[in-house]
């Protein structure tokens, strides 16, 4: 457990290409569900909405998070994953260095959701991102949070340089689900200092109820711990 943070920026990065589709309407609710959430204790806390699909749009600036208004998913083109994490990390970089040091969050946070493997990037390949995102964790301290739907999360946060991958369904039960545990664990981290990931399961993935409702009380799905799949707490 770390130093309680007082000061917290969230930067969130948002796969909105065509195939998001089918959980446009849960991934706008549940974001706005997060935002709802953290504004209940929005002294120190500052967050800033990217998007990407084949072109990477600045949705919403760092900016104090009860300012935020409504999110609203609009899928459409491919996955340029790589050029628009790299454009996300510089302008999550150029907001904190426009603030005197002594005013600079203490936590920063990167969160990544996707559905799907890159395919149209032009300018950042992945070892030029991981390198990226390695200097970000190891120099800066920056926590790297990588959600993916309907995929191998684990590998591909992995492939990043990224420890946490979180795997979840793309359904409504299961983006609910996720986004409600990113809520309580930025929070938790916010109160405690506790990084992100530690308070993340590794997976939240949907499961007939005859096989979930012994592991997770009838809820149909199943939250896997990070260490059946290898990964460090």
């Amino acid at each position: 457990m770390g130093e309680v943070a007082s000061r917290v920026h969230v930067s969130m990065l948002i796969d909105r290409s065509g195939s998001m589709a089918g959980i446009r309407k849960d991934t706008s609710g549940g974001i706005n569900e997060f935002l709802r959430k953290q504004k209940l204790k929005p002294e120190g806390l500052t967050v800033g909405i990217y998007e990407f699909d084949t072109e990477f749009t600045e949705v919403c600036p760092p900016i104090p998070v009860a300012e935020i208004k409504t999110y609203e998913l609009h899928p459409r083109g491919n996955t340029a994953l790589y050029d628009s994490a790299w454009e996300a990390i510089e302008k999550t970089g150029a907001f904190l260095s426009s603030i005197p040091e002594q005013e600079r969050p203490d936590k920063v946070v990167f969160v990544i959701v996707t559905d799907g493997e890159e395919n149209s990037s032009q300018r950042v390949g992945l070892e030029a991102l991981r390198r990226k995102i390695e200097e970000q964790t190891n120099v800066y301290k920056w926590e790297f949070v990588f959600m993916g739907a309907n995929i191998d999360a684990f590998h591909g946060a992995r492939s990043l340089g990224i420890p946490k991958g979180v795997q979840f369904t793309a359904s409504a039960r299961s983006v609910g689900a996720v986004y409600n545990a990113l809520n309580c664990a930025i929070s938790n981290s916010r109160d405690t200092g506790a990084t992100v990931a530690s308070n993340m399961m590794g997976s939240y993935e949907d499961e007939p109820p005859s096989v979930s409702s012994s592991r997770s009380g009838g809820r149909g799905i199943r939250l896997f711990k990070p260490e059946e799949f290898g990964e460090e707490k």
